[in-house]
């Protein structure tokens, strides 16, 4: 598994959905992809960062972690950024729209 799959996974085993990846390779010197997607709770979300610890044997590194008990996790792992938001707080926040004139792709539930 790739990266990018390796997020995916991790959102998945916590029944994450809303799952969009965002492509910044072209745009951004730091990092090549956004990944966002949405948790029923907080607990969901910090679920996420549990399964993606899983991976830190397969390559993964975790550089950073913001807001582990809260509406928004955010994770930094080099090459990506991964925020898993509650709805309410994805929708607050607007990071779709914020990155909605960059290539992405859904990924189905």
């Amino acid at each position: 598994m790739n990266l990018e799959e390796r997020i995916i996974d991790s959102i998945q085993k916590v029944k994450g959905k809303d799952i969009v990846i965002y492509d910044l390779k072209e745009r951004s010197p730091f990092f090549d992809m956004i990944v966002v997607a949405s948790c029923d709770s907080e607990r969901q979300a910090s679920a996420f960062l549990t399964y993606l610890k899983g991976h830190e044997d397969e390559g993964v590194i975790i550089k950073g972690v913001e807001g582990e008990d809260s509406p928004w996790v955010l994770v930094d792992l080099g090459s990506a950024i991964v925020s898993v938001f509650t709805p309410f707080e994805r929708e607050r926040i607007e990071i779709d729209k914020l990155y909605s004139d960059y290539p992405s792709k859904k990924i189905d539930d």
